[in-house]
């Protein structure tokens, strides 16, 4: 029983630096950054338990997020379309997507907008929006 419970230990602890190791497929948004006249702010939130998701805003990667992550990224004004899609990764493919994508069209008004990224039974990504709010409310307070 004691080596099964150590081969488990060891197979856990080595599939976990296994996964440390992977670069994302883009950098991390700035968090600190801050919408000015004519922009809003996205928050992402990946929800989806075990899953990375590579978030592209209007057709540009923009996010690779994993899970428990939030990204905060800032959009011009408009219609702006924020697409998700689950990606693994194997070690002969590199990253690679995973399932369909999911996406959301958003108006985007000086707002700051919050978008949760979740999973389906069959692992595909949704996307969320959750709460929307208004960036000259947000600087009052």
């Amino acid at each position: 029983m004691k080596k099964l419970i150590c081969c488990i230990f060891v197979f856990v602890v080595t599939v976990k630096m296994t996964w440390a190791q992977q670069e994302p497929l883009i950098p991390k948004p700035d968090f600190g950054v801050n919408a000015n006249e004519g922009q809003s702010e996205l928050i992402i939130t990946n929800i989806a338990y075990r899953l990375t998701i590579l978030v592209t805003i209007n057709g540009a990667r923009a996010a690779h997020l994993w899970p428990g992550e939030i990204a905060k990224i800032v959009v011009n004004n408009g219609i702006v379309t924020v697409e998700a899609q689950v990606y693994d990764y194997n070690k002969h493919r590199g990253w690679y997507p995973d399932g369909a994508a999911s996406s959301l069209v958003i108006n985007a008004d000086s707002q700051s907008i919050r978008i949760q990224v979740n999973k389906d039974r069959k692992e595909r990504a949704y996307v969320i929006l959750s709460t929307t709010t208004s960036l000259g409310t947000q600087n009052q307070q």
